[in-house]
């Protein structure tokens, strides 16, 4: 359902808004020398780098770019495996969680979760039952149930 000429040039963003329908599509990438350098430098570098790698060809390359996988992508296993390996490897100190299909959040805490538990890479229980008290912060004095003398009858 992916339109390539839309796909190549969604490609030619990374490197300058080149012209990639110039090329053959079922040829190797084309060799465009340092072009990216001056936009996308690193994203431009993966992409020569990984089509290089792989041998893909041009559509593969702009199939690939345009409609990216995510890593964490695949079942509760995999990603849990996916976490660990990054947590491991001192990649990450968290993960920023967020829904991209529906009951996938939810999926992720009754399939997921659990496996990173017996895994000890996610906590069981909370040592309080709010984000103050689970930072071991102290409950700041209230204002508004402070007494003040002036006003105390003896």
């Amino acid at each position: 359902m992916l339109d390539i000429d839309k796909a190549l040039e969604y490609l030619g963003l990374y490197f300058e808004h080149h012209d990639f329908t110039q090329y053959a599509l079922d040829e190797p990438f084309p060799e465009i020398g340092d072009m990216g350098n001056d936009s996308f430098k690193s994203n431009a570098l993966k992409i020569k780098q990984d089509a290089r790698d792989n041998g893909w060809t041009l559509r593969q390359v702009a199939v690939q770019v345009a409609t990216p996988r995510d890593p964490f992508t695949g079942t509760a296993m995999q990603i849990a495996d996916r976490m660990e390996e990054w947590v491991k490897r001192e990649a990450t100190d968290g993960f920023l969680l967020f829904e991209t299909v529906p009951n996938g959040l939810a999926d992720f805490v009754e399939q997921a979760i659990p496996i990173l538990q017996e895994r000890g890479l996610f906590r069981t229980e909370y040592e309080s039952s709010t984000l103050r008290g689970h930072l071991g912060l102290a409950l700041p004095a209230n204002r508004h149930t402070q007494f003040n003398e002036d006003h105390v009858k003896e």
